[in-house]
């Protein structure tokens, strides 16, 4: 086996510029290598030099019986993108099998999966009876290494794309899945995306949004216990009581065992390539964000060996109207990226050439790379993102390594959203309202999370949105900048219990005297205490397109643009925010309509200011009464008048001159 990615890997880890390629039945059965030299060729004339595969064979298991006419596919891909210097990154699922085991289940995964890529499963003779045997791979039938519902002790089935999952801690299933990548590195491949890994979860059950369940297996049942000391309970009503008081320390238990199950199932994928001599690149997603506790563990923030911190931003959605909560998350993922000192990127589908350049001056607002894909549409993205591309090459320095203007911080607390119960329905909707507020009223902020609290002397302020679950070491630190002369704005009830659930604390008991709305003395500093449902306006959630996957005509009648009411308080946290700031807002805007959005960033290497814009003007608008549509364009307004900028002046470095940037397109 030789190593490809040794002799490749001179290429600086910010320089990589990712396009997704699907690999579809035309690809597998009647491309040559000719085809797919040319089809890379074009993407490296547009400026990538890393793609990542999709394709119809994505739901890897369920195709087992044709593994060696998939696996001779990627090895043409991956000639042709050698032979253009572009790096290929294999992306499968690592552990879900369809389950067609009824006729509507079936004419759903026909249309869901196959039919929008131009596909059937009737080409593919045997394949609903493979699924339902289970697949027997070296001996070993998948069926029996399925995550089991605990409320049926049955195996999960995944509706959403008519799949079960496979245990990640059954001892058979490992060894069948490394020797199957090993299978892949012998085809040359640059990196492996090991995707969907994650414990199913119950959505919307007992009124509760995405209930952690999976797994109740004999595997998990043992390792759980070897992890905590603690006895999972019985399937069926047992367990949906237990599950209930979630505030148990075997319950807490319980979530953290989940997400180490994964954490530790990419340690041995990562080990395993590692005794081959191999150094694959990992761009996998790290799907735990603000907005989503994401219950079934899935990757998350600090995952061994990778080399990039993604978000997907998913198909299904409107562009014009979900980007609310993405700009949100893209803050959130630049924090990440800064603290593991690797790069970031959002993942998009758009499919017209306004969504191109709107998702693509999104991500690069925030700091962070971007990535897109058609999703197998006939469309070509690659005419519409070249002069981005050049772009972003000729401003290379300007998002790299880059350090965000900004005194006010959020702190992003973890734990909070891992362990609260109450993370989801009070915490998160108001730390997304004040950044969202931020965003709109082009006040500056930064993100802070918990492994870099010795950024605190960063900041002038540092707000607090309900971070609930808060170790004693954490809320020391806090106190402690108070006490050297910085500001917190406590909203909520901060914290107020500690990782073991054992400690419940009142803002009278840390601070010493009792909450009030108007600043405190503590130390050299202040504190002052807000009523987190003053200050918390509607989840802004992504807008649905109904059917996207199969159709794009259909109205969607549940988005709300916001309102008088939502805009005043995010004009009231503005305001909150910029008067605590001793000697004014970091940035003033003037002349710019509303939706012209702004980040400043001091770009250390070129020693001069960057300013990154966004023409989101009039996107969060109804075009018409009663409804949106996904054909709905990106409006890109021209401004009325010069829009005046002023940026505080950075106390280090020799920052002569700020720069706006914008290349040759709508946005």
């Amino acid at each position: 086996m030789h190593n490809i990615v040794k002799s490749m890997a001179k290429q600086d880890k910010w320089d990589h510029k990712f396009a997704y390629f699907w690999f579809d039945e035309p690809h597998i059965f009647e491309w040559n290598q000719n085809d797919f030299d040319i089809a890379m060729k074009n993407y490296a004339d547009t400026g990538i030099n890393h793609i990542i595969d999709f394709s119809i064979t994505h739901v890897r298991w369920s195709f087992h019986p044709w593994w060696d006419i998939i696996n001779k596919t990627i090895e043409k891909l991956v000639k042709a993108c050698h032979k253009h210097n572009i790096y290929l990154t294999e992306h499968h699922s690592a552990v879900i099998l369809f389950c067609p085991d009824t006729p509507q289940r079936v004419e759903f995964m026909e249309k869901r999966f196959f039919a929008k890529r131009k596909g059937s499963y009737k080409h593919w003779p045997g394949f609903i009876e493979n699924c339902l045997n289970g697949i027997e791979v070296d001996g070993k039938n998948l069926k029996e290494m399925f995550q089991i519902d605990p409320i049926t002790n049955k195996p999960f089935i995944v509706d959403e794309w008519v799949t079960n999952r496979i245990c990640t801690n059954h001892p058979d299933f490992i060894p069948l899945y490394l020797a199957y990548l090993e299978n892949l590195y012998k085809l040359g491949i640059d990196g492996i995306m090991t995707d969907d890994l994650e414990m199913a979860y119950h959505p919307n059950v007992n009124e509760r949004i995405d209930v952690p369940h999976c797994c109740a297996c004999e595997f998990c049942r043992e390792k759980y216990k070897e992890y905590s000391g603690y006895t999972l309970p019985p399937c069926g009503e047992e367990w949906n009581v237990w599950r209930e008081k979630r505030d148990r320390p075997d319950y807490i238990a319980w979530l953290k065992f989940r997400k180490e199950s994964i954490r530790k199932f990419h340690v041995e994928v990562k080990k395993h390539y590692e005794s081959l001599k191999l150094s694959l690149f990992r761009p996998n997603y790290s799907a735990t964000t603000i907005y989503w506790t994401n219950p079934g563990g899935y990757c998350f923030d600090f995952l061994p060996a990778l080399d990039w911190v993604m978000i997907e931003n998913t198909f299904e959605h409107i562009k014009r109207y979900s980007w609310p909560e993405w700009v949100i998350e893209h803050n959130h993922r630049f924090a990440l990226a800064r603290c593991r000192e690797i790069p970031a990127a959002a993942m998009f589908y758009p499919h017209r050439k306004d969504e191109v350049e709107f998702c693509w001056a999104l991500a690069l607002n925030s700091g962070i790379g971007y990535l897109g894909t058609a999703n197998c549409e006939p469309i070509d993205l690659n005419p519409w993102e070249k002069p981005l591309r050049e772009f972003e090459k000729a401003h290379r320095s300007s998002n790299k390594n880059v350090k965000k203007i900004a005194r006010t911080g959020f702190f992003f607390s973890r734990l909070t959203r891992d362990l609260y119960p109450e993370y989801e329905g009070r915490t998160r909707e108001n730390l997304t309202t004040w950044m969202l507020a931020c965003e709109l009223e082009n006040v500056p902020y930064d993100l802070l999370l918990p492994e870099e609290l010795e950024r605190l002397r960063d900041f002038n302020t540092i707000v607090l949105n309900e971070a609930a679950v808060m170790p004693d070491e954490q809320l020391e630190r806090f106190k402690d900048f108070v006490k050297n002369g910085g500001k917190i704005i406590w909203v909520g009830q901060n914290a107020k219990i500690d990782e073991s659930f054992r400690m419940t604390r009142m803002f009278e008991d840390i601070w010493g005297f009792k909450a009030s709305g108007d600043w405190q003395k503590y130390g050299n500093g202040f504190v002052k205490a807000l009523e987190l449902e003053q200050w918390t306006g509607p989840l802004r959630r992504r807008v649905l397109a109904p059917l996207r996957m199969i159709k794009n005509d259909e109205p969607n009648y549940d988005y709300k643009a916001p309102t008088e009411e939502e805009l005043e308080l995010h004009r009231k946290i503005a305001t909150c925010i910029t008067e605590s700031l001793a000697d004014g807002p970091d940035l003033i805007v003037e002349n710019a309509p509303a939706g012209l959005l702004f980040h400043c960033f001091a770009d250390v290497s070129a020693e001069q200011l960057a300013v990154h814009a966004l023409n989101a003007a009039g996107t969060l608008d109804k075009p018409r009464k009663d409804y949106v549509m996904d054909c709905d364009p990106i409006p890109f307004p021209e401004m009325a008048q010069a829009v005046t900028i002023k940026v505080r002046k950075v106390k280090t470095g020799k920052y002569s001159n700020a720069t706006l940037l914008q290349p040759h397109t709508s946005c």
